[in-house]
């Protein structure tokens, strides 16, 4: 606890009404926005990131859907032009899946893509 006994500060009345609380409480307020603003921008960039992640992914199996594979293959397709890296694309196809959701059921059908991926 500081206390002032004399000079300008003498009374709470004078040091309340001073330009030095004046600009702490200025201070402390701006700050507190600066910081606000700063975790507003945190969670805006998360939700932003899980909004991308969900319009790019499939949620069964974690894998790029067709917009996220077009996207991924244009600018890794694009780097190695640049950097004249040979390409190889390999492809898998789960044969006479549409049969064993079928017999099975799409819960089996969704255990099987989800195992697979």
């Amino acid at each position: 606890v500081v206390v002032i006994a004399h000079g300008p500060f003498a009374s709470y009345d004078g040091f309340y009404g001073s330009s030095y609380w004046t600009t702490a409480l200025l201070s402390h307020a701006l700050l507190s926005l600066l910081i606000a603003l700063c975790l507003f921008t945190a969670a805006a960039l998360d939700v932003m990131k899980a909004l991308k992640t969900e319009t790019h992914t499939d949620p069964l199996s974690g894998l790029l859907n067709r917009r996220g594979f077009g996207e991924r293959a244009a600018m890794l397709l694009q780097r190695c032009a640049v950097a004249k890296f040979p390409v190889a694309l390999v492809l898998a196809d789960l044969d006479h899946f549409n049969a064993l959701n079928d017999v099975h059921g799409h819960a089996a059908g969704d255990w099987v893509i989800a195992d697979f991926a």
